[in-house]
């Protein structure tokens, strides 16, 4: 299997590329060029987090968000790839009152093979300034006192989480529940 790893400069791409092993290739955010980095050459695409948000930084992030919506590959989007995501889907990201940073509870609210072994309730780090309220086009799967905390798309396999799951044991086995679907239909 072959991933493609988007680094959006999360001070956690470290652990990601741990977890995903030999199975990752890693391409900086700034190097993307759709028409030498084609989504088909891969048979998933995963979005880390980053350091600045989508919020007045479209044009920075405007080549990830075309993949997004041109790519038919699974992609799994974390924190800033949840908010690419969000962005690509025409869905509205809001500002919170304050940082919002460490683990949380987050409450499984649609069954999806995502969250296979997880129970409806588990804790997750995050740390962002801006969540989603409410969805028009993606599916809601999951939630937090924050905001919506995982979501699908209705018709594609695109997964975002607005927290970061290869930092928690717990969470983690969600980036492996991404790639057991996602072998299960190459």
């Amino acid at each position: 299997m072959k991933i493609l790893l988007i680094d959006n400069h999360s001070k956690h791409t470290k652990e990601l590329i741990e977890q995903l092993g030999h199975e990752s290739i890693v391409l900086d955010y700034k190097k993307i060029d759709l028409k030498t980095t084609s989504p088909d050459d891969y048979d998933a695409i995963i979005l880390s987090g980053g350091n600045i948000s989508i919020i007045n930084h479209e044009n920075e992030y405007s080549s990830e968000i075309e993949l997004i919506k041109s790519s038919t590959k699974p992609i799994l989007g974390i924190c800033l790839g949840f908010e690419l995501i969000t962005k690509a889907s025409d869905e509205r990201l809001e500002r919170l009152p304050v940082k919002t940073s460490g683990f949380i509870n987050i409450r499984i609210c649609d069954d999806d093979k995502i969250f296979d072994d997880l129970p409806v309730f588990f804790q997750a780090y995050q740390s962002h300034i801006y969540h989603v309220k409410e969805l028009t086009h993606l599916k809601k799967l999951a939630v937090s006192s924050t905001g919506i905390e995982a979501f699908k798309h209705p018709e594609k396999m695109i997964y975002g989480m607005q927290f970061h799951p290869e930092m928690s044991e717990e969470a983690r086995i969600i980036i492996k529940n991404f790639l057991m679907i996602i072998s299960a239909d190459i």
